[in-house]
């Protein structure tokens, strides 16, 4: 609801350069989307299909091979998640003189975001751990769900501590929520490289740029050790 509520509220009672952020904000939810749409296309090449010629032949349309090996939409969304944190942040500190960039901040950014994510991923991974198993059978649910209910009474808590990607990432314990964990993760350096370097810009633009070319020369060398694809591309084995 709170982030409904900034999506549509107008700020005409506010600051102007919130309202000027509104289109971004408009562009994060579309993305957010987006990322959801490309976990659920994965799921038609995860399981058996009745008529798999047809996703074949739906493959070679120009809007499926877009949706299909779009899975770089979850940067673009990572991306506006940080710049509108940012900006957020200092407009906060510029209305609260009294709100100095420190570990109480830091402190209190990642709780709040812990509280929104946490409750409903409890109740998600519980109902998993649980009672999923028992929801129904056939001779795909064993290998499929019960063996994923497994992995997930194995690592629950990696998932609670979003490190997931990092623990027996091969062990995939509800796929899609890779994505929080990596999504936390990168939250909690932003917040991080904020409180540091909001004091000095000059400071920030060098170690900014010098993360940059850091991450993507890792990327590289990272690809190119383990022969890896730099974009992940879902296609059908021909």
């Amino acid at each position: 609801m709170e982030n409904w509520r900034r999506l549509t509220d107008s700020y005409e009672n506010g600051d102007a350069r919130l309202n000027g952020l509104q289109p971004i904000h408009g562009m994060k939810a579309i993305t957010l989307m987006c990322v959801m749409l490309a976990h659920t296309v994965i799921t038609y090449h995860a399981a058996y299909l009745m008529n798999p010629r047809f996703i074949e032949n739906g493959n070679r349309h120009p809007l499926s091979i877009l949706l299909h090996n779009g899975t770089v939409i979850v940067q673009t969304f990572i991306l506006l998640s940080s710049f509108l944190f940012a900006y957020n942040m200092f407009i906060y500190i510029e209305k609260n003189p009294k709100k100095q960039l420190n570990l109480s901040l830091f402190l209190s950014s990642v709780l709040n975001r812990v509280s929104r994510i946490l409750p409903l991923y409890i109740f998600v991974l519980g109902f998993v751990t649980t009672w999923w198993r028992h929801t129904s059978d056939g001779p795909l649910w064993s290998p499929l769900v019960e063996a994923e209910c497994a992995r997930c009474r194995d690592k629950w808590w990696s998932q609670f501590l979003f490190i997931n990607n990092f623990y027996k990432p091969d062990d995939k314990c509800l796929v899609q929520t890779w994505f929080l964990a990596v999504d936390f993760q990168l939250y909690v350096l932003a917040v991080f490289l904020t409180l540091v370097l909001g004091q000095s810009f000059r400071t920030a633009i060098k170690v900014l740029s010098g993360l940059l070319v850091f991450s993507m020369a890792t990327n590289f060398a990272i690809a190119y050790y383990w022969d890896l694809k730099s974009v992940l591309f879902v296609t059908n084995t021909e």
